[in-house]
């Protein structure tokens, strides 16, 4: 969070030149006209708004954090189209210049952002306010209570998360310090690192956590601002990414994990999300030669407060249905390969990017999720 600082005032400096020597008083040096004097340099404007709320954009290298922020502003659109009231505002030209080319490229290039190289600073307002006689994946309540925040997030190699002195790119001091300081965490959870990891060189998500957790745990505790049991103060919302691949939507769906929405759009009840965390790990871990799933849900029970943690099941561009038909449970991967790289099939329908956003910022702003 940049703070405005405070405005710089001016004066006319004095000559320090001898004056000559002379009876009497010296001669009164005019003043020029208020109109006249120079005038203190104007200090940087802040936008006006909201107080930035402060997030740490974390996961392994390749896992969709880029991805997700690219399809922010489309889930946003989409979720007015169905009664909501939401706007997306760039706070300055790098976060605006991002989410015009990296949107342009998923929607109309239809090609996922590339990885990561380079640390990138954001800052994005959303305001909104949902439509109370709607379901869906937004609970309504009687009243809805309107939402204005501003997210201030970067964007950083997965690398990073590793905290390997031998790591390809490595965290700065004010990296790690705007972490520590960061109100809440998402983690982006990609389940087929996990499902891939046949190559002992392919890191598990689980390393990635625990790097930064253990690395932000020692350095707040430094500092004398754990929870008095130890845990970290952050709020965490970890986005259980890629369900709708076909390594593992059918069996989810087959699990009874799946539910298909009023719009066509399979997904995971909100209130089972926990339950389909656990089950991917041990589905996971009958294909691992390790326990890292586990491992990872363990670090999280253990370093949050109960109550902190969130769990979504997210896609960043949804599941495809043939244009004029209802969705093909068989074929509604949105994602085709050409020429060895991922390319966005249909659609673009994210789910779950707007949502967690906004749940931090409840919990936050009212302690409720």
């Amino acid at each position: 969070m940049s703070l405005q600082p405070p405005p710089v005032s001016s004066r006319l400096a004095s000559s320090n030149s001898a004056a000559p020597v002379v009876a009497g008083p010296a001669p009164a040096v005019p003043r020029p006209p208020s109109s006249a004097r120079p005038s203190a340099a104007p200090a940087p404007a802040v936008p006006p708004g909201p107080p930035p709320i402060s997030i740490g954009l974390c996961g392994a290298t390749g896992g969709g954090k880029t991805t997700f922020l690219a399809t922010l502003n489309t889930a946003i659109q989409n979720a007015n189209l169905g009664g909501d009231q939401w706007t997306l505002t760039a706070r300055d030209e790098a976060s605006l210049k991002f989410l015009r080319e990296r949107e342009a490229e998923v929607i109309s290039g239809r090609m996922f952002p590339q990885s990561t190289t380079v640390t990138s600073q954001y800052q994005w307002r959303i305001d909104g306010s949902t439509a109370p006689a709607r379901t869906g994946r937004f609970r309504r309540t009687p009243t809805a209570r309107p939402i204005s925040f501003v997210i201030d997030v970067e964007d950083r190699p997965g690398s990073a998360f590793l905290m390997d002195d031998d790591a390809s790119f490595k965290i700065t001091e004010e990296g790690l310090k705007r972490l520590a300081d960061a109100s809440a965490l998402i983690f982006i959870f990609d389940p087929i690192r996990e499902l891939d990891r046949g190559d002992v060189q392919v890191r598990s998500n689980w390393q990635y956590f625990s790097g930064l957790v253990q690395t932000l745990g020692m350095r707040l505790g430094q500092l004398g601002r754990l929870a008095p049991n130890g845990r970290l103060p952050h709020k965490l919302a970890v986005c259980v990414t890629k369900y709708d691949d076909p390594k593992i939507f059918g069996h989810a769906y087959h699990a009874g994990l799946i539910d298909v929405d009023a719009d066509g759009q399979p997904h995971v009840p909100a209130d089972r999300t926990n339950e389909y965390f656990e089950w991917f790990c041990g589905f996971a871990e009958r294909h691992a030669q390790d326990s890292a799933p586990s491992q990872f849900l363990g670090l999280m029970r253990a370093s949050f407060q109960p109550d902190a943690v969130r769990v979504f099941c997210t896609s960043s561009v949804g599941f495809y249905t043939e244009p004029g038909k209802e969705i093909d449970l068989h074929d509604c991967w949105n994602v085709r390969i050409v020429d060895g790289l991922p390319r966005v099939r249909g659609r673009l329908r994210p789910i779950n990017v707007l949502e967690p956003l906004a749940a931090l910022e409840s919990k936050i702003s009212t302690g409720a999720w």
